[in-house]
């Protein structure tokens, strides 16, 4: 119940400012702007990503301004704001890279590949998505790694169709199925409704 994690968060996020706990002011603020953007409050989440950030912006705290960052970014593609975006996604990307963040490194390579694929550069998508899945696999991260996988299936299956080359439902569908089963195993709702949408795209485009 969105409603009710709202409130509880913004409890939190009270009973913080009156300790003066700046980080778990912080903290919440993430989550709550996380909240909003699944409510499709994109302009409260935007708004409450700066506040939090600019609460932060002198201390010592990478991993949470790195996980800001990423909201942000994801926030500015939601609102059609792809250069910002992709902006946020690549100065989290030198944060990561810089504090060795290797789950907040795959996730922001994502939001990179999908900025790329609403603007046309599908190559450039594959590219920054197999990076993340590379990542992912290297260190571990299950869920990244699968969401990557999601994102490649997506990239595959809006390949360009041509008569020299053909499409790629096949590789698409594959990794779909992929990606579907292991969200299930992960109990991944998300990645469950974005693997199968991508399934039912696919035997749509084979019996047009």
């Amino acid at each position: 119940n969105c409603q009710l994690q709202s409130l509880i968060i913004k409890r939190v996020i009270a009973d913080a400012k009156r300790e003066k706990d700046v980080l778990l002011e912080t903290f919440a603020s993430c989550k709550l702007a996380e909240l909003n953007m699944l409510e499709m409050k994109y302009d409260t989440a935007f708004s409450v990503t700066n506040i939090a950030l600019n609460m932060i912006r002198k201390k010592d705290a990478p991993e949470l301004k790195a996980q800001l960052l990423l909201c942000r970014a994801k926030i500015q593609a939601l609102r059609s704001n792809y250069e910002d975006g992709m902006n946020d996604a690549h100065q989290l990307l030198k944060m990561a890279e810089r504090y060795n963040l290797y789950g907040l490194k795959a996730r922001a390579l994502l939001v990179i590949a999908r900025i790329d694929v609403i603007s046309y550069r599908d190559a450039m998508a594959e590219k920054h998505a197999n990076e993340s899945r590379r990542v992912a696999e290297q260190y571990g991260l299950s869920q990244d790694r699968n969401k990557a996988i999601v994102m490649l299936a997506r990239i595959s299956s809006l390949a360009d169709c041509t008569a020299t080359s053909g499409n790629r439902n096949d590789e698409a569908m594959k990794l779909a199925l992929l990606a579907y089963r292991t969200a299930r195993q992960q109990k991944d709702t998300l990645s469950v409704i974005e693997s199968a949408s991508i399934i039912a795209d696919i035997y749509c485009s084979m019996n047009r």
